[in-house]
């Protein structure tokens, strides 16, 4: 999933942590360094509105079962 911090206007210096949950479990939380808005990402659609967020970081998430006590 591509994840980004969100602010009003700009910001090359916005940490956010978010943090992924799944049926209440959490997976994991990763700080966004900042609020990509500098400029488009690679595969921003022409019609996206350009006073946005144009881009993220791609991560990846992994949930593993649970080792048996």
């Amino acid at each position: 999933m591509e994840l980004s911090s969100e602010v009003p206007d700009i910001s090359l210096d916005w940490p956010s942590d978010i943090t992924l949950s799944v049926n209440g479990t959490e997976i994991g939380t990763w700080m966004s360094p900042e609020d990509f808005r500098e400029k488009c990402g690679v595969y921003t659609l022409d019609w996206w509105k350009l006073q946005g967020s144009q881009y993220g970081k791609l991560k990846s998430w992994m949930s593993l079962p649970a080792s048996p006590l």
